[in-house]
């Protein structure tokens, strides 16, 4: 089953979140699409996978051998990680001479109880490998909690999550504070639990990773009153549409939370999140009495008279 519209995609992944059934699998080319653009910081770096579905694509034998020696367990200690994706899909194509020590929780993350597995797991391994690399694809409903855990271990980390995330009150500021990026790619299609393959469209990829900045964002359009009303209880424009960003405004701007995805710190500075901005009371911006969709008020820092290139 293959969901295409946007409201369906949407609608999947509230259910999910509101069920907890939000173990999406994430496809392995997607994931070695991603990691091919990390190979310099991976090569030699211990990696967990602290999720079940990492843990599922053991043998029965690495399975029990794993649940006999203890909660987080390295598999063979010159093992490539690019070797474990290569064996399920042979067309990925990574470099298989990166020699990662590769490290898996089996505990299925949603368990509950004192202290959640993933935590666990996220703690053991940030004292057994202070220079590691966490790589997986938590479950959205436990998406902060798992943000939480990495940032308390100071580990670095390439993880999906629901793009929606960016809003979060608590992860929104790493973002201004140039702590969290977004990764290369964009992973749509997963396997759901009962083997079904759906296009979710709305998961990123999350990285505290050194990520290439984003080229400057080529800016066509002059500023127009008609056009970019300002908010009825803050004092910047709206723009619906990152593309529509006009070159030439030299005050505050608000713009979706996509934004993000295309954000070069040199070309603009994150001013805030419509939700939390204190000098109008927080909550969402209005035009004309209507509230608009969340917005990220950001400034041109560089405004011309000329379309900028």
């Amino acid at each position: 089953m293959i969901i295409t519209t946007k409201q369906y995609k949407n609608a999947n992944m509230n259910r999910a979140k509101k069920e907890k059934n939000d173990e999406f699998y994430t496809l392995y080319e997607d994931v070695a699409s991603e990691l091919s653009k990390y190979e310099s910081q991976l090569k030699g770096k211990a990696i967990l996978c602290p999720c079940d579905w990492d843990y599922e694509d053991l043998t029965n034998e690495q399975k029990q051998e794993y649940r006999e020696k203890g909660f987080v367990k390295g598999i063979n200690d010159n093992f490539a990680f690019s070797q474990f994706l290569r064996a399920k899909n042979s067309n990925i194509g990574l470099n298989s001479n990166w020699q990662n020590k590769l490290y898996f929780s089996h505990y299925n993350p949603n368990t509950g109880g004192e202290g959640r597995p993933f935590q666990i797991a996220i703690r053991e391994f940030a004292k057994r490998e202070p220079d590691g690399i966490v790589i997986t694809n938590p479950p959205f409903s436990l998406f902060r909690e798992f943000i939480d855990v990495l940032f308390e271990c100071n580990l670095k980390f390439l993880i999906i999550g629901n793009k929606n995330a960016l809003a979060y009150k608590k992860i929104f500021p790493l973002f201004m504070e140039n702590k969290l990026w977004i990764g290369y790619t964009v992973p749509r299609r997963f396997v759901t639990v009962d083997n079904k393959t759906v296009n979710l469209g709305v998961c990123i990829w999350f990285t505290n990773l050194d990520v290439d900045k984003k080229e400057k964002l080529i800016l066509t359009e002059k500023y127009d009153p008609e056009k970019y009303p300002k908010y009825d209880n803050y004092d910047a424009i709206n723009v619906d549409k990152t593309k529509d960003i006009p070159y030439d405004y030299d005050g505050l701007i608000g713009v979706p939370i996509t934004f993000l995805q295309k954000y070069n710190p040199e070309q603009f500075e994150i001013i805030g999140h419509s939700r939390y901005l204190e000098k109008h009371g927080g909550g969402d911006v209005k035009i004309n009495g209507k509230t608009c969709y969340t917005r990220i008020i950001i400034k041109n820092l560089n405004p011309n008279k000329g379309i900028e290139l």
